[in-house]
């Protein structure tokens, strides 16, 4: 059996076993897409934005009054993703987590952003884990290997060599029936999107993994939990707005704060998460502060760790989260694309599958004995 063939019947099989899978994480992939935007769709009024520059005192003063049992654990920015424009705060009372969507002009409260359609909230876990416990996002990870490696077989089978391959990239338009006409749309499709499917599927499969890729290169990514532990002071913590005046004038190139997450315990560390301006709006570079003196205890980050750019890139690039609403589309585009795939895919199979039974079914008829 050629090579070839060979390569042909593990792409065929390896698209049988995990066919179902890919569809249904392509589809909710290409919905997730457009999470925030359905979410400013379906509740405009959480994304008021006035006039001003409330300072996070003010901020917690508001939040206080509304939810006085209530303890702020996370702040993304409006110079975030998520936010768009507003601040978001995870406020958790009891077992309840609020999402509260603060207006940065006045300070107050928009609403609650935690009113998140039950079915958006299911499909982000379908999405990142197949429902499964525990290692279900590593599951998800090796299904995306496995999709990438079905791309890059079926473009082996379509190259059809360097002086054939603009007849290769055309359709054909007089195929005499349709098998033909379906394997030339699946062929001509399916390399055309490659690159963007790739793309997204290599970076969305690389998001479990990543952090202990590095560590086969020996750069230890990570920070011990002695690293990040400290002694509370009798005074207290800082206020918020003097550890970021601190924090501004320690790391001038961290432009922008993304996202501030409070400390599990009093014992362990505030982190802050900023990007520089040519970053992606994530805010995946970290800085842990104790909370009680404003001094830097640790870091994380694109000038500190070697190859943190590759994770201060992986989740943007997936979710398209900062990208405009025209590569939004394109994105969800896409990623239906896989979809198609499949079906042709199976309707050639079937197809030659027949046609290969018929052939058979009928040299057993001419050479049955009379």
């Amino acid at each position: 059996m050629s090579v070839k063939k060979v390569i042909g019947k593990v792409h065929l099989y390896l698209s049988l076993m995990f066919g179902i899978f890919i569809v249904l994480l392509c589809v909710s992939g290409s919905i997730l897409v457009f999470d925030h935007d359905i979410k400013k769709f379906q509740h405009p009024e959480l994304y008021k934005v006035s006039a001003g520059n409330a300072t996070y005192s003010e901020i917690e003063s508001n939040i206080k009054e509304a939810y006085p049992k209530g303890k702020i654990n996370r702040i993304y920015t409006p110079d975030g993703p998520f936010g768009l424009g507003t601040y978001l705060y995870w406020v958790k009372e009891g077992k309840t987590v609020h999402t509260l969507s603060i207006d940065p002009g006045t300070g107050e409260i928009n609403g609650n952003e935690g009113d998140e359609s039950p079915f958006i909230v299911w499909l982000k876990s379908f999405h990142s884990t197949l429902l499964i416990p525990v290692y279900g996002i590593y599951v998800v990870g090796w299904i995306g290997f496995i999709l990438a490696f079905i791309l890059l077989t079926g473009l082996y089978m379509w190259w059809p060599g360097i002086k054939k391959t603009i007849q290769g990239l055309k359709l054909r338009k007089n195929a005499p029936n349709s098998y033909a006409r379906f394997s030339s749309w699946h062929k001509v499709i399916g390399v055309y999107t490659i690159p963007i499917l790739l793309v997204i599927t290599l970076s969305g499969a690389l998001i479990p993994f990543y952090v202990g890729m590095l560590g086969w290169f020996g750069i230890d990514s990570t920070m011990s939990a002695e690293e990040l532990t400290l002694q509370p002071t009798p005074e207290g913590e800082l206020p918020l707005d003097v550890l970021l005046a601190k924090l501004k004038e320690n790391e001038p190139n961290n432009n922008v704060l993304s996202q501030i997450r409070y400390p599990a315990s009093p014992e362990k560390a505030i982190e802050f998460r900023t990007k520089r301006l040519q970053d992606p709006g994530f805010g995946s570079n970290r800085i842990y502060m104790n909370q009680y003196t404003g001094e830097i205890i640790g870091k994380q980050g694109i000038d500190t760790t070697p190859g943190w750019i590759g994770k201060v890139w992986l989740f943007p690039i997936h979710t398209a989260v900062d990208f405009s609403m025209f590569l939004k589309i394109v994105y969800a585009l896409a990623g239906l694309v896989p979809v198609f795939l499949m079906f042709s895919g199976l309707y050639i199979w079937w197809f030659k599958r027949r046609k290969r039974r018929q052939t058979n079914t009928n040299e057993h008829l001419v050479h049955k004995p009379l």
